[in-house]
């Protein structure tokens, strides 16, 4: 089984602000550290924000930060569970066709950028 070590945490989180991706969520960057508590921070502070994350996915912490894809403005909570697992919760302007279940595909296709270069086994997305 593949883990997730600091580096690579680290990609997936500068992937965050790559290919339509972004953390901007109104100005402020949402994340949590500790406990699911979410916090909101000035977008200016994301380089401090992305180390706070490091810091504690290095403890054992289970982290997480919402991003948003532009430009349907749909996105969700990733989480960085352990070493071994990360899921996405969509709750974003969740994209449905009509007549039809949450479309998994297109955000699988959308995720493969934020983890691009990491090895994964499994994805778990929530919706």
């Amino acid at each position: 089984m593949v883990e997730l070590g600091e580096d690579e945490v680290r990609d997936i989180l500068n992937h965050c602000t790559e290919n339509g991706w972004s953390i901007n969520d109104h100005g402020k960057i949402s994340y949590f550290v500790i406990n699911f508590d979410w916090i909101s921070e000035e977008i200016s502070y994301w380089n401090k924000v992305k180390e706070q994350i490091i810091d504690r996915f290095r403890e054992g912490e289970v982290v997480g930060i919402s991003i948003i894809n532009f430009p349907e403005n749909t996105g969700g909570e990733l989480l960085i569970i352990n070493r071994q697992e990360i899921i996405f919760s969509i709750s974003i302007n969740i994209r449905v066709p009509e007549h039809e279940d949450v479309d998994i595909q297109y955000y699988l296709d959308l995720l493969k950028v934020i983890l691009k270069g990491i090895p994964v086994n499994t994805i778990e997305i929530l919706s």
